[in-house]
């Protein structure tokens, strides 16, 4: 648990640390985008619901309104659902992912950030929708095992699927 004194959760603050569950307070107003990269026992980041910036669903960080996709726990497993109501995945948002298999993503979604799904390993495949103009460098870089399937074309992303297993362009 976080104290209520607390409003700033730097980069890289707790990375690599043997959380299994955060308890975020509403007196939090910034969390690095990589403040708990490599916590790979993580399952939940809880937000309380009083939080002006962030708010949580089924232990998924997002911002207050659940437009961003902020940080969804490397201990997540299986396929994960994005909602519809999400525009932007962030920036580390599913960073070593490495018990996920699956991600759907919705029509609602137009960017993806820097990093987003980088060294997801048991990532296998991904639709990317046409929706999504906008993908930052190395967002599905070391995902050994992904078939992406993406609804664009090929110049419009450079340097965005380095080391997938493979790479479909619709477009």
């Amino acid at each position: 648990n976080i104290p209520s004194s607390i409003e700033f959760i730097g980069d890289s603050a707790f990375a690599g640390c043997d959380l299994e569950h955060i308890e975020i307070p509403s007196s939090v107003t910034y969390i690095g985008s990589d403040a708990f990269n490599y916590c790979t026992k993580l399952t939940a980041i809880n937000v309380d619901t009083d939080n002006m910036k962030y708010s949580s669903d089924f232990g998924i960080l997002y911002d207050k309104e659940k437009e961003t996709i902020n940080l969804v726990p490397c201990g997540v497993k299986g396929n994960f659902v994005i909602p519809s109501s999400v525009k932007k995945i962030g920036d580390y948002a599913f960073y070593n992912c490495d018990g996920l298999t699956s991600v759907e993503i919705p029509s609602s979604v137009n960017y993806i950030g820097y990093h987003a799904f980088y060294n997801c390993d048991s990532l296998t495949t991904i639709e990317i929708p046409s929706s999504v103009t906008y993908i930052e460098w190395y967002a599905f870089s070391e995902c050994y095992n992904l078939d992406v399937v993406i609804d664009n074309s090929k110049d419009k992303f450079e340097n965005v699927f380095s080391n997938c297993k493979s790479v479909t362009y619709l477009r």
